[in-house]
């Protein structure tokens, strides 16, 4: 599931075009807009959702598990010899997460990166409000090869496999490791009530999905882009095509500087004419039937599960 203004793959401070984990839960709260599924559209102006007030994933309580879950982390990694700066839930990592700033919301991050995939790769200079060096990026970098490695088992499982944050955004909590993992869960009040979250979270997808209006307005999302001149007929396709496309003048190799940089210029305004032009299909076609769609499924879900939230620590 993806924001329009969301980073595809984030990765923890030195990888592809990085995010901080905080960023991907700014934009599900201030841009609650959504492409394939209604996840990132959860939190609309009319409130919190039924799942976001039932697991404490509404606007207020989020912030409070993040920065719970960023200090849990903290103290994880230093259990197992590796320092950890927790991130302020406002910060943005740009510049392959050489830099953290603060200051964007989410019409903001999209004017200035669109969804962040190729337009950060190159970044020198941090937007925003206020700007700096990513204390963990230095921390990491100051590691030997060896040393990385472990840091990086420690904090994801060596895998990329996301923040909590990601989680949120995705809805998938199902890829969390390492302490990004066990910091997750104890806010939530453990693995077993994590794994009841993502439970919910998947069956309620897969039913707004299914629903006939969302499948209207899917076709209508993707025709409204096609007028346009894009030829997506799901937000995957757009990710996949810029990372490909991203892969194709960069390379894989970390660090590389002998690429066509015209080139990247070029797919960059390519991809802040897409960001936008998704933004406006989908306020225009999707943002207002999945509101409703999740608010109707999620009604009916929890009233079918009385007593389930409680299984979750607020």
């Amino acid at each position: 599931m993806r924001t329009v203004a969301r980073m595809d793959d984030m990765h923890r401070s030195g990888g592809l075009a990085a995010l901080s984990a905080s960023l991907l839960a700014m934009v599900v709260l201030a841009a609650a807009c959504g492409s394939g599924t209604a996840r990132s559209a959860r939190t609309t102006a009319a409130g919190a959702s039924a799942s976001e007030a039932a697991f404490g994933l509404d606007r207020k309580s989020l912030l409070a598990r993040q920065l719970k879950v960023e200090a849990l982390v903290a103290t994880c990694m230093k259990k197992q010899g590796f320092d950890y700066v927790p991130m302020d839930p406002s910060t943005v990592v740009v510049g392959l997460g050489r830099f953290v700033v603060t200051g964007l919301d989410a019409d903001q991050f999209r004017t200035q990166y669109g969804y962040g995939i190729t337009t950060t790769y190159d970044a020198t200079a941090p937007g925003g409000t206020v700007g700096g060096p990513n204390p963990n990026a230095r921390i990491r970098d100051g590691l030997s090869a060896a040393e990385q490695k472990a840091y990086d088992k420690a904090l994801d499982g060596g895998s990329n496999a996301g923040t909590f944050a990601d989680a949120v955004g995705q809805g998938d909590f199902g890829r969390l490791a390492g302490c990004n993992k066990s910091a997750a869960a104890e806010v939530f009040g453990g693995a077993g009530a994590l794994d009841v979250v993502q439970s919910v979270l998947d069956e309620v997808d897969k039913r707004v999905v299914a629903d006939p209006q969302m499948i209207k307005a899917e076709r209508q999302w993707a025709d409204c882009l096609t007028a346009a001149g894009f030829t997506f007929s799901t937000s995957d396709q757009i990710d996949a095509s810029l990372r490909d496309r991203l892969q194709a003048i960069v390379g894989t190799a970390p660090g590389n500087s002998g690429y066509d940089r015209a080139a990247l210029r070029t797919l960059q305004q390519e991809e802040l004419r897409t960001a936008e032009t998704d933004w406006r299909c989908e306020v225009t076609y999707k943002v207002p039937v999945e509101s409703k769609v999740v608010a109707a499924v999620e009604k009916a879900y929890f009233e079918a599960h009385p007593g389930l939230a409680a299984t979750v620590k607020g």
